[in-house]
């Protein structure tokens, strides 16, 4: 679980957490931070795909950050 207390900057996670829009909403919505969770069907069109932070996702994002993920700090 997370504190609300912390501040982040970005999160980022492996494509397992793209399960549904909720993971997004907590970490922009509750967290104030950015998240970088990428799709987990690569092969679903945008127009598909459910949720506006997803489809944020979807059209792209940093690999520079989301290749960070595992480094603590």
């Amino acid at each position: 679980m997370y504190q609300k207390s912390s501040h982040y900057l970005v999160v980022t996670d492996d494509k397992g957490y793209d399960s549904s829009e909720d993971n997004h909403v907590l970490v922009r919505e509750e967290l104030y931070a950015f998240s970088v969770i990428p799709a987990r069907y690569r092969h679903v069109p945008i127009w598909k795909t459910h949720g506006r932070y997803r489809k944020q996702i979807k059209h792209g994002y940093s690999k520079l950050l989301y290749n960070q993920r595992n480094k603590k700090g």
